[in-house]
């Protein structure tokens, strides 16, 4: 297993879509970067969502030391008119 493929599965996996970790501020950005690489190169999950038409996107948040990420739904909205 990646090293921060461990973060990826648990905020894909929550029923929140959330995930919690506490790293030294130095870290953040390396961090934040390594989970958004993780979820680019999850080729299943990314396949699953299209067909189902729906986006996700990752959105880290910084408090402290603390970094939640959490997927907001990105889906385009569609409209179809006849």
């Amino acid at each position: 297993m990646r090293q921060y493929q461990r973060i990826w599965e648990s905020v894909k996996n929550s029923p929140t879509l959330k995930a919690s970790i506490v790293a030294d501020t130095s870290l953040h950005s390396r961090i934040i970067k390594a989970v958004k690489k993780e979820k680019g190169k999850d080729a299943g999950w990314r396949l699953l969502l299209s067909e189902q038409g729906v986006r996700y996107k990752l959105c880290p948040k910084i408090k402290g030391e603390v970094i939640t990420f959490t997927l907001l739904d990105d889906s385009p909205i569609t409209t179809h008119s006849l």
